[in-house]
């Protein structure tokens, strides 16, 4: 938590950015959707809708089921404890959710509640306040990251492969609007990594925040990760067509194994914790997420070196199964797959050797935990508020 529990203007200025990004990259994929179903493309208009529906889904539901469990957890707390929520607000969270909406409205409670700590006077309430804001931010960032990884992170494949297949000449506005889309979902699959482990660092008392270098490094390095993923998954796709859902499914499948070996318990029912799994499984697809303590090394060098082989193997299939060897981006594709991901990795061990919150020269204590906590707590999961709430959410800061 950050030391005078300050809240700014640029900090309102950054959630306002964060709902304008959601509404921008829904909006753009939604027109597209719309210039597919005019031009009767029925497949990409069809295959564009539901990588809209179904994430938002999964966030939606994910919400819901966060605002049930902080009613029930804020029912059994000591009276002066309890935090009051109006029926107007509860009828304002409903509508939202049944608009899937959710995130924007995380986003401005979080402002509501930033607002309200500065105002108070009393500590205690000013503290609790500020809490409530920060745990708003660190729902609304999980959920954006959902959101992402399970929309945008497919929009960008399937947008890159559309491109690949349709070229500029078919419809120059169309062209730029799906550049638009690319350009935004890319960004904003980076932005949203990086929002969701500063929101976490911010909301935990026990971690020190990250320095605005550290955000630099950490956001390179999630932007070098994941555009060589999206760029190997559309190239692959763009060679062997459906075939492209066998490595997806493949992949899916081992990191789900992965998790359900990890013995957590996130959610009182078994069956939601794997759902939660399951969608985790799905972020696996293009990017890592830490949700349990321990260590970490190991954990990063198998997810990398499997991606990487991954990437490799799809790009070099292309490569040599192209229809069309005269592509001007034939040879520029095959080394940008190869060399950025390796990029990523030297911004991340830079990040971890000199940007990371522990200091410099840290980089064998920040990655691994050879020992457990003393509270396991503390690390595995976000605790929803020491007086606030005590419900939890799958969160490890990195």
């Amino acid at each position: 938590m950050p030391d005078g529990m300050p809240y700014r203007w640029y900090d309102v200025a950054a959630n306002v950015l964060a709902i304008a990004g959601f509404v921008l990259d829904i909006g753009l994929d939604i027109w597209l959707a719309l210039m597919y179903f005019n031009e009767k493309n029925w497949f990409w208009a069809g295959l564009t809708v539901a990588f809209i529906i179904i994430p938002s889904v999964t966030m939606t539901a994910f919400s819901s089921m966060w605002y049930y469990l902080d009613h029930k957890t804020n029912k059994k707390l000591p009276k002066e404890d309890k935090i009051h929520v109006p029926k107007w607000k509860w009828a304002l969270r409903i509508l939202f959710c049944f608009l899937h909406l959710s995130p924007i409205l995380r986003y401005a409670e979080a402002i509501h509640y930033g607002l309200k700590s500065q105002k108070e006077i009393d500590p205690a309430r000013r503290k609790k306040f500020y809490q409530l804001m920060l745990y708003e931010d660190a729902d609304s960032t999980l959920l954006r990251v959902f959101e992402c990884f399970m929309e945008s992170a497919p929009q960008l494949v399937c947008q890159l492969y559309i491109v690949m297949q349709q070229g500029i000449e078919a419809n120059v506005f169309l062209f730029v609007l799906q550049c638009g889309s690319i350009t935004t979902s890319l960004l904003s699959l980076a932005w949203a990594m990086l929002a969701y482990h500063k929101a976490l660092r911010y909301s935990r008392e026990d971690k020190k925040n990250m320095s605005y270098m550290g955000m630099a490094f950490m956001y390179v390095w999630q932007l070098f990760m994941i555009a060589p993923r999206v760029l190997s998954l559309a190239l692959f796709a763009s060679a062997l067509h459906f075939w492209i859902f066998a490595p997806i499914v493949v992949h899916w499948i081992i990191m789900f194994a992965w998790l359900v070996t990890l013995k957590t318990n996130f959610f009182d029912k078994e069956w939601v914790e794997k759902y939660f799994k399951g969608a985790v499984a799905f972020v696996y697809i293009f990017c890592y997420l830490n949700i349990v303590d321990g260590t970490t090394r190991f954990r990063y060098m198998f997810y990398y070196i499997l991606m990487y082989c991954e990437n490799a193997l799809l790009v070099l299939v292309w490569y040599f199964f192209i229809d069309d060897t005269h592509k001007w981006y034939r040879f520029p594709s095959l080394v940008g797959v190869l060399s950025l991901f390796l990029v990523g990795i030297i911004f991340m061990l830079i990040y971890y050797k000199c940007w990371h919150p522990l200091g410099r020269n840290k980089i064998k204590t920040c990655l691994p935990c050879k020992k457990p906590c003393e509270d396991p707590k503390s690390c595995v999961n976000l605790l929803h508020g020491t007086n606030v709430n005590t419900d939890t959410r799958p969160t490890t800061a990195v």
